[in-house]
């Protein structure tokens, strides 16, 4: 089942620029995809059900592969439907906005949470130590 719906998601993927407007059967695929990731995620979380107990990790496949289901569905309606960037960017576009935002997001962060934050933190912690 599993192959199956990770060979449906590839193919609605790679056929998203085949087709200036999508045809018809572009859509009922994405359906057919959604229902076989849908099918797949619910039998995962039933055959896993009884082990849950026995190892945590379990736990977080079925959230695991739900999400990436979604983030799949998502690139799909956006770049199938051309939904103008604006109103909802698909996942890949902000991927690659973070990817090559990273220094001045890292840059920021060092600013925000390492300086004013840990300096707010270690002053209060001072401030309470010496109460």
């Amino acid at each position: 089942m599993a192959p199956l719906a990770l060979l449906g998601a590839v193919a609605v993927l790679t056929s998203l620029g085949a087709f200036a407007p999508p045809l018809p059967f572009f859509w009922m695929a994405v359906v057919v995809a959604w229902l076989f990731a849908w099918l797949f995620v619910e039998r995962l979380s039933k055959s896993l059900a009884p082990r849950l107990s026995d190892n945590a990790g379990l736990g977080l496949l079925v959230p695991v592969v739900f999400g990436a289901a979604l983030l799949v569905i998502w690139e799909v309606v956006t770049r199938g439907a051309n939904v103008p960037p604006v109103l909802l960017p698909a996942p890949s576009a902000i991927g690659a906005q973070l990817a090559n935002s990273a220094p001045i997001l890292w840059a920021d962060f060092v600013q925000t949470f390492i300086k004013s934050g840990a300096a707010g933190l270690c002053h209060r912690v001072h401030c309470q130590a010496s109460s």
